[in-house]
């Protein structure tokens, strides 16, 4: 069976790593992990943790955040992070 995860932030990284683990070492599943938000933020080094627990981000959807939180930046990232998760927008690596 194939699960698509979609993680943004460090916090629901530490939260879905331990199941995310499980299902990366079930020969019944196919894990695929999405990253955005956060994770494209800080110059990789949460995107880094990912890997270096032994998962691969298989997705990047760019929500185009660039640290403001005003409700025009908020709505503009929702909208791309929406569009993004499109299956043909999905940009895989």
């Amino acid at each position: 069976m194939k699960v698509l995860a979609l993680t943004s932030t460090r916090a629901d990284w530490g939260l879905l790593a331990p199941v995310l683990d499980r299902l990366r070492d079930d020969e019944r599943f196919t894990l695929e992990i999405a990253v955005t938000g956060q994770h494209l933020m800080d110059r990789g080094t949460s995107l880094d943790a990912i890997v270096s627990e032994g998962h691969r981000a298989s997705y990047v959807i760019d929500m185009g955040l660039d640290g403001s939180d005003t409700p025009k930046a908020l709505a503009r990232a929702m909208g791309a992070a929406t569009a993004g998760a499109g299956a043909p927008a999905l940009a895989r690596l």
